[in-house]
């Protein structure tokens, strides 16, 4: 990899800036030599070696890299090991009073585990499939109840609630829905046109519906609702999406898009969040630049 033009300047780049900064602070006294001031060190030049990769790929980023999964690796471990292993089959069974009849509900899970480690023996690989079949069977009993009552129906209620009672909101976004499909159809019968799916009416009038509720509070449940039912539309293959069909199922693409839109930015918050701390302790806790 050092043969790479990019890869040498970004570790000796990287490489200097830490060293050239990491002695400043210490001859400025800025960071101890002590535990606390070594551990602002080490994360500091992580920091620095995983930035790296912005330039090129190179060596530091390859050790920061590896480390990170080494240590995850060894602490998942350690966890299992003291928490789980330790704590709720080792000790029990070898440490305590408990009878046979009261460890066999260690006993059999501690078979299965076993069975499981088979895997790595070609000889007796076939073993594993027991305990397998017993996880994928015993976790779709307990997964897909559990997944209906919260997905399924703790869904139905507020999708359903404009039925419950109507207000001067939800009749709004109920007739907007429906200028928004009359709109889509027209569109669908006349084979295109500027207020089509790419066109900017369909979006607009529904981006100005969802700034109504956000900043008014008002047609929420209607807008779960029409949401819902356009969605479900354009996922339904079984019928050509043709005439009012289509025209649902396209305001359905409607909410779909904003609603990976909304997801993205979220997704996006989230990253300038985690790079906005790091570089707080890059230019507060390692360079002092920042007031605390």
């Amino acid at each position: 990899m050092m043969h790479n033009p990019g890869s040498r300047t970004a570790t000796f780049v990287f490489a200097g800036v830490f060293l050239a900064l990491s002695i400043w602070q210490l001859a400025v006294e800025n960071i101890a030599l002590t535990v606390d001031g070594l551990g602002i060190l080490t994360a500091a030049g992580l920091t620095l070696a995983l930035f790296s990769f912005l330039y090129d790929d190179n060596p530091l980023f390859k050790i920061a890299e590896h480390l990170y999964v080494g240590v995850a690796a060894a602490y998942g471990l350690a966890l299992v090991w003291f928490q789980v292993i330790l704590a709720d089959l080792v000790n029990p069974i070898f440490f305590s009073t408990a009878t046979i009849r009261q460890l066999w509900v260690l006993i059999v899970p501690s078979v299965l585990g076993i069975l499981l480690i088979m895997r790595i023996v070609p000889k007796f690989s076939w073993l594993s499939r027991i305990s397998f079949s017993y996880v994928v069977g015993f976790g779709a009993g307990i997964s897909i109840p559990a997944y209906i009552a919260s997905q399924l129906l703790e869904q139905v209620h507020p999708t359903l609630a404009p039925a419950l009672g109507w207000d001067g909101g939800d009749k709004f976004i109920l007739i907007a829905a429906m200028v928004l499909i009359a709109v889509a159809y027209v569109v669908s019968r006349r084979g295109g046109g500027d207020l089509g799916m790419n066109g900017w009416f369909g979006p607009t009038l529904l981006s100005v519906v969802f700034l109504i509720c956000y900043f008014q509070g008002v047609g929420a449940a209607s807008l779960v609702l029409v949401g819902v039912v356009a969605v479900l539309f354009y996922f339904f293959f079984s019928v050509e999406h043709t005439g009012a069909v289509g025209a649902i199922s396209r305001v359905g693409i409607w909410f779909l898009m904003i609603a990976f839109g909304a997801s993205f930015g979220f997704t996006v918050m989230a990253r300038i969040s985690l790079l906005i701390g790091r570089m707080q302790f890059l230019l507060g806790d390692w360079l002092h630049l920042l007031k605390s």
